[in-house]
């Protein structure tokens, strides 16, 4: 720095001294040390906040994983208790068909599926109600007899029996055995007094018979067997005196 006194146009010259180099040197050693310190705090700021991100992630992952095993296991529960009241509620209900197949069958033919019939825990095939579990059942049968107008009687007396039969096809000894059976008579009524046979003993298909209609029903409890057969019997001429409505002549079984 130049300075003029008044003494003459002398110039002096005054330097003024400059910051110390240990000035420097400290002030710019604090910012240097300040400098790490603020990175240190910044990346724990950063590494905190990383792990509770990570934390919260994982929080929820586990959160969707229980709910989808309580979701899994309720849907699984579920289905096994559908699965068991399905099969302690095995039911079958067969009804009169809309009308026969004239062919010589031996046992009557069935409707499993239209109207009020069902299957649920059984088959059925060509007459036969199958048993798909082993358990205790009870079985019913009811056929609904009716006379038509032209139906003729050819028993040896004035009358003639109604039989139903309902037959066990037993899968481990395969053969038929009866199970349940009803039975009832029917007399034949001439409109005249005498009823003279016409070619076999009988009513004379010109004096008629009394207009008539008979249920017989039966039911009863057996243990059966995966693969049992029901069946029912199929008599003379039962296409013809059968009423074939499904409310009238069905057959069934229901575990119990």
């Amino acid at each position: 720095m130049l300075i003029m006194t008044a003494a003459g146009a002398e110039a002096v010259c005054c330097e003024i001294p400059a910051e110390s180099d240990m000035s420097i040197y400290a002030r710019v050693n604090r910012r240097d040390k300040g400098r790490p310190m603020c990175l240190t705090r910044f990346a724990a700021l950063v590494s905190l906040l990383l792990s509770c991100a990570v934390l919260l992630l994982n929080a929820y992952h586990h959160k969707a994983a229980d709910y989808q095993h309580t979701s899994a296991g309720g849907d699984s529960m579920g289905s096994v208790q559908q699965q068991q009241q399905i099969e302690n509620n095995l039911s079958a209900h067969l009804t009169a068909p809309y009308s026969f197949n004239h062919s010589k069958m031996v046992y009557l033919e069935w409707e499993y599926n239209l109207g009020l019939a069902h299957l649920s825990g059984f088959k059925y095939h060509d007459g036969d109600l199958i048993v798909l579990k082993d358990g205790m059942y009870m079985v019913y049968l009811q056929i609904t007899f009716r006379s038509p107008g032209h139906f003729v009687s050819n028993e040896e007396d004035s009358g003639f029996t109604l039989t139903q039969k309902v037959i066990l096809f037993a899968k481990s000894y395969q053969k038929n055995r009866e199970l349940l059976t009803a039975s009832d008579t029917v007399d034949c009524i001439p409109k005249s007094n005498d009823c003279q046979p016409t070619g076999s003993k009988g009513c004379k298909e010109d004096s008629g018979t009394q207009y008539w209609e008979k249920s017989l029903c039966t039911s009863g409890v057996f243990q059966l067997k995966a693969g049992d057969r029901l069946r029912v019997r199929k008599g003379d001429r039962y296409h013809e005196l059968m009423l074939l409505q499904e409310d009238r002549t069905f057959f069934g079984a229901h575990l119990i």
